[in-house]
């Protein structure tokens, strides 16, 4: 029997197809949603990290919560652009050849 998974990736066409269109725009969903989502959030983890731990960790707190705001939005962004594809191209699918 037949698979249509690549002897090098272990992947499906279906999956690094989704790879190539999911990553760059979630990334490019990132540059625009990441740096909203830590203005909104960065003065309260600011003031959290200086009462609970001093002034001298709040810049390293800061640091650490911007690195985690970008990659949680960009997790975020894959996982939506991954799903509504998913959810997309089974509607096609389904207009196309009927179910």
């Amino acid at each position: 029997m037949r698979d249509d998974r690549s002897r090098l990736s272990g992947k499906g066409a279906f999956e690094r197809g989704l790879n190539l269109f999911a990553l760059p725009l979630a990334g490019t969903l990132t540059l625009f949603a990441g740096p909203a989502f830590y203005d909104l959030t960065a003065i309260s983890i600011g003031d959290y990290a200086t009462d609970r731990f001093g002034e001298g960790w709040a810049a390293l707190i800061w640091f650490l919560w911007m690195l985690g705001c970008a990659v949680g939005t960009f997790g975020f962004c894959l996982m939506l652009v991954a799903v509504t594809v998913k959810f997309g191209l089974a509607k096609i699918g389904k207009l196309i050849f009927g179910s």
